[in-house]
């Protein structure tokens, strides 16, 4: 059994046997990425003065930039081309979130949330440095209900933060000079 199983199976493991933490890790798995888009599109109004919010403004349209390319694009040609299916197709796993069986590799959430961060960590540390910590959490989670390997989620965290970090950069230098 290759490494990668063996976490799936340890973390899956837990899985079931207690319903606050499955509570949880479901609403983390299926929901928080939504509230995570949420939170930062909300930036787009805020800010003290022109340049708050410009730079804010930014952050929002450069995380969404992120996403596009990491999540919808990179990540969506490699799931084609490695084509390697969800833990539940081929194991028997505890399963605690419905899912197509589709193709798990790498792992769109993990790429949406860490793309999210990483270009927001680059206009706001702090809120960043959160979101890094909730996109940890989305992802600990996809394997704690069954839908994902630990390298799904490492592939596509690393794919998202990648984005997030390379257009995040990019965006600020353009719009923003060197500030």
């Amino acid at each position: 059994m290759n490494i990668d199983l063996q976490i799936f199976f340890w973390i899956n493991s837990v899985a079931g046997k207690v319903s606050v933490i499955d509570f949880v890790a479901i609403f983390c798995a299926k929901y928080l990425y939504i509230l995570m888009g949420i939170v930062v599109l909300s930036y787009i109004f805020v800010g003290r003065d022109y340049l708050s919010k410009r730079k804010n403004q930014l952050m929002v349209v450069s995380g969404l930039a992120s996403v596009i390319t990491g999540r919808l694009v990179i990540v969506e040609i490699i799931k084609r081309v490695v084509d390697r299916p969800r833990p539940f197709v081929d194991n028997v796993v505890t399963q605690l979130v419905q899912y197509e069986p589709n193709f798990s590799f790498p792992s769109g959430h993990a790429a949406f949330a860490f793309a999210l961060a990483g270009a927001v960590i680059i206009y706001n540390k702090k809120v960043g440095l959160w979101l890094i910590l909730v996109a940890l959490l989305i992802s600990l989670s996809r394997v704690y209900v069954g839908v994902h390997y630990p390298f799904d989620i490492l592939v596509g965290g690393l794919i998202g933060l990648a984005s997030g970090l390379i257009t995040g950069i990019i965006f600020k230098k353009r719009f923003m000079g060197s500030n």
